[in-house]
């Protein structure tokens, strides 16, 4: 388990391992976002039509990612149909790089619909289970 307390003012996110494990301080910036904060900003940036420009995220140390767009797809979760727009995700970290394909629903509320990560030998696909 693991705590990050953000400390804006300061620019300053301070991880702390719990149950006697060690901590690290990160520098941040003006508006530091761990992964779950981010996801919703994406998606009130996608819903006033914006995509965020590249930004750091701490998911235990620091992320660099990217958003790209790719097109737009009708697509059938759970036997209802969507128009979704794809975008590709590139998450970049200290000693890993991951690519993936988001749909995002063009509702107002723009809602993850599907997740695609390639891996090894096939690919790992998250979808919306129930709105």
């Amino acid at each position: 388990h693991e705590e990050i307390v953000f400390d804006q003012e300061a620019h300053q996110a301070t991880r702390t391992t719990l149950g006697g494990g060690g901590s690290s301080t990160l520098e941040i910036s003006e508006c530091g976002r761990d992964a779950l904060t981010f996801f919703y900003f994406l998606r009130r940036e996608l819903a006033r039509g914006r995509i965020p420009p590249p930004g750091k995220i701490v998911f235990g140390s620091l992320y660099e990612v990217r958003l790209q767009p790719a097109g737009s797809e009708r697509v059938a979760v759970k036997g209802k149909p969507y128009e979704a727009d794809q975008l590709t995700v590139t998450v970049k970290g200290p000693a890993s790089e991951a690519i993936f394909l988001l749909l995002v629903a063009r509702d107002e509320a723009r809602t993850p619909v599907r997740i695609t990560v390639p891996l090894e030998p096939g690919s790992f696909t998250m979808e919306l289970a129930a709105e």
